[in-house]
């Protein structure tokens, strides 16, 4: 229970210091045009090196921000986790990236502790914004909330507002 604990911890303290969110279709505006051929394999191929280096300990709060959607909104968080010396030691190995579409991609990886796998498996969401693959906002969100930190942005992001029917 403690080990699983410290790993939420460090998913949370990870991914709270370097920007990350899990977007679905229905939240990207962007999408290619059928005359644009979309390649697969250059789209893991830069996923992978974004969520690399979105997740590594020398990470710069600039791009912190620049690799995470609506990254700007999370600038404070990302500068206090930084800042705190929390990511001390802490990196991720992409295992597995499905693009499911020219604009949203799932991200399967392992967060690292010291070289060390501290927790196996964690899958995120990737989006394409603007021609640029980011983090998604609700994938940063939810990783937020497992360590009890609800900021006021993802506060809509984690509970829409949901219509109500009348009968």
């Amino acid at each position: 229970m403690m080990r699983r604990s410290l790993a939420v911890s460090l998913l949370f303290v990870l991914l709270a210091a370097c920007g990350g969110g899990g977007g679905d279709d229905d939240d990207v505006a962007e999408e290619e045009t059928t005359t644009t051929a979309f390649d697969r394999a250059a789209a893991t191929a830069e996923i992978t090196a974004m969520w690399t280096q979105q997740f590594s300990e020398g990470q710069t709060v600039d791009a912190a921000v620049a690799n995470l959607e609506n990254g700007e909104t999370y600038r404070d968080a990302i500068i206090q986790q930084q800042t705190s010396g929390a990511t001390r030691g802490l990196s991720v190995q992409v295992k597995d990236v499905q693009v499911t579409s020219p604009t949203v991609a799932t991200v399967t990886y392992d967060i690292l502790l010291s070289g060390n796998v501290a927790l196996a498996g964690t899958k995120g969401n990737a989006v394409r914004i603007d021609g640029k693959w980011k983090v998604s906002e609700q994938h940063f969100c939810v990783l937020l909330s497992l360590g009890q930190i609800n900021p006021p942005a993802c506060e809509a992001v984690l509970n829409p507002a949901q219509p109500t029917t009348s009968t």
